[in-house]
């Protein structure tokens, strides 16, 4: 755990609390907690945290204006040979890359509210479980009434295991991360040698094709009938389609807060080794990391994606096959290590006083990171759905791109002139209050008068 601090820093100081502790102690009084102030910000955080969204709008696009089948098999839907490269770049560079800097900086949040917590309120854990139990419920809202590719309830579950790490020591951090990351690959691997020592017999093989079959019968009159509420249906019978989508969706968060939580303890990680705090000081280490990003992720990521280019619409067995094992480890940390190179080339780009003036403007999507994200579902939604401009499944996937691209860029001058007039984000407000028991100050002049 990060060393007591005499006196609290502001989050901006380029001076790392660790690097500055001294063996004094000097006890603070408690105080309520309360949210981020703006001159307590990192700044770089906030730059991350807005790229990130840049990209889970590209990668989230295809979800808005296709089915949900057709998400995680795109073939289905766009099968044209210039679908398949767009397709192709957006696995190799961007699918999952950016959704897992979004879950890092998750981590890093807990982190910087936890040393906070530690100086000013010894009741964190019962302010951090209405936070958490207020994103539960926003992400609740998010996936019922408007997408089902909602990854708020994910995080918010995960958080609840992120609890129990907070006094933990970096070490068995890291080996809680790696372990959890190797746990799948380790998974697949076990029921492999499961089935090699006692295989399937023939006629439960035969079973099981027949009932293959006909499930890809009743999955083809599904994936027509979605679509044809969605590019037609009315708000509720698009909503009557979609909790149905859920309960299946739901049901694999296990899973899901499994990939996620050693994700949030890499941030938690990262914060205390006070990279944040002292980008300067680390610019050796964010070289390093871009370096094994480049090197290493993107030949991972290639070998990934094509690998899986190769087996799409293969029969699969009973059990994985080394082949499968290899691209689970390979998506498992390859995408990671790509991530870590993205994410460095924004610090070390931060760095640079020219180049940081040309990406700072996406600190402002940062700083509304959750009025963003939820705000790309309204619009994207409302573009394709069959209530709103009725577009769902008439683009391919190059103007898809083209479109994440423009909305991104929209939502970067929209989110300055909120920030001009006013703290929060609509959502952070109201997600605020839902924590602390009580609406902060919205406006700045009215922050300015309390």
């Amino acid at each position: 755990m990060p060393p007591e601090i005499p006196t609290e820093l502001p989050m901006d100081s380029a001076e790392s609390p660790v690097a500055t502790a001294l063996p004094v102690v000097v006890v603070e009084p408690a105080a309520p907690l309360a949210p981020v102030q703006p001159d307590e910000r990192i700044h770089l955080i906030d730059v991350l945290r807005g790229l990130a969204l840049l990209g889970i709008i590209t990668a989230n696009m295809r979800g808005f204006a296709g089915p949900l089948q057709a998400y995680f098999a795109p073939e289905l839907f766009w099968k044209t040979r210039l679908d398949f490269w767009v397709q192709a770049f957006v696995d190799t560079f961007i699918q999952g890359k950016f959704i897992t800097i979004f879950a890092f900086l998750f981590g890093v949040g807990f982190a910087v509210q936890f040393t906070r917590a530690e100086k000013r309120q010894p009741r964190f854990v019962r302010t951090y479980v209405r936070r958490l139990l207020a994103l539960l419920l926003i992400g609740g809202l998010h996936q019922l009434l408007f997408w089902w590719g909602d990854v708020l309830v994910s995080y918010a579950l995960g958080g609840f295991l992120l609890i129990l790490f907070r006094k933990r020591s970096q070490k068995a951090i890291l080996l809680w991360a790696l372990s959890l990351m190797l746990l799948p690959a380790a998974g697949a691997s076990g029921y492999a040698i499961f089935r090699q020592l006692r295989p399937t017999s023939p006629q439960k093989v035969e079973e099981n094709k027949k009932k293959a079959a006909q499930n890809k019968v009743e999955r083809e009159a599904e994936f027509q009938k979605t679509v044809a509420v969605y590019s037609h249906g009315t708000y509720l019978e698009i909503l009557k389609a979609r909790s149905a989508e859920l309960l299946r969706e739901n049901a694999s968060q296990p899973g899901v807060v499994i990939y996620t939580l050693p994700l949030f303890l890499l941030g938690l990680w990262v914060w205390r080794r006070g990279l944040f705090q002292d980008p300067e000081a680390n610019r050796a280490l964010l070289k390093r990391g871009l370096l094994i990003g480049a090197v290493v992720g993107i030949p991972a990521n290639v070998a990934f994606v094509w690998g899986a280019r190769l087996t799409a619409g293969q029969p699969q067995g009973d059990a994985p096959s080394p082949f499968m094992i290899m691209g689970i480890v390979l998506a498992i940390f390859g995408r990671p290590l790509l991530s870590m190179g993205y994410a460095c080339a924004v610090g070390l780009l931060y760095l640079n006083g020219t180049w940081r003036r040309v990406i700072l403007p996406a600190g402002a999507i940062g700083r509304t990171a959750l009025s963003n994200y939820l705000l790309q579902t309204i619009v994207c939604t409302t573009i394709f759905y069959g209530y709103g401009g009725a577009l769902f499944g008439k683009f391919n996937l190059l103007w898809l791109f083209v479109l994440s691209i423009v909305i991104y860029a929209l939502q970067i001058p929209l989110s300055q002139a909120w920030l001009a007039r006013f703290r929060f984000g609509p959502a952070e407000w109201a997600w605020r209050g839902m924590t602390y028991g009580k609406l902060p100050a919205m406006k700045r002049d009215a922050a300015a008068a309390v």
